[in-house]
């Protein structure tokens, strides 16, 4: 059974090793004034997305072109130009 935990702080919840719903909803939250993709509605779209998530596989998250590197052209299909890149700080886990 899991301690009470007071989740209006910024905190990690050492409690549960792989994801903690309310505390990364609370942390998500907070982070949706750092970023957007510049269109409302898919900001919208990715931060309901990411306060449903039940663990860290199905977040969305909006990725700056800044934030790549070693960016390589692949191909160009139908509805674009495919690249692949490393992304510098990686996804969310936890």
């Amino acid at each position: 059974m899991q301690p009470n935990v007071d989740y209006s702080i910024d905190y990690y919840c050492d409690y549960i090793e792989k994801w903690c719903q309310p505390c990364n909803t609370k942390r998500l939250q907070q982070s949706f004034k750092n970023w957007t993709s510049g269109n409302n509605e898919v900001n919208e779209f990715i931060q309901k997305v990411q306060l449903k998530a039940r663990n860290y596989r199905e977040i969305l998250e909006w990725i700056e072109y800044d934030k790549f590197e070693d960016i390589k052209y692949v191909a160009k299909e139908g509805f674009g130009t495919i690249h692949k890149a490393i992304w510098k700080n990686g996804y969310i886990r936890t």
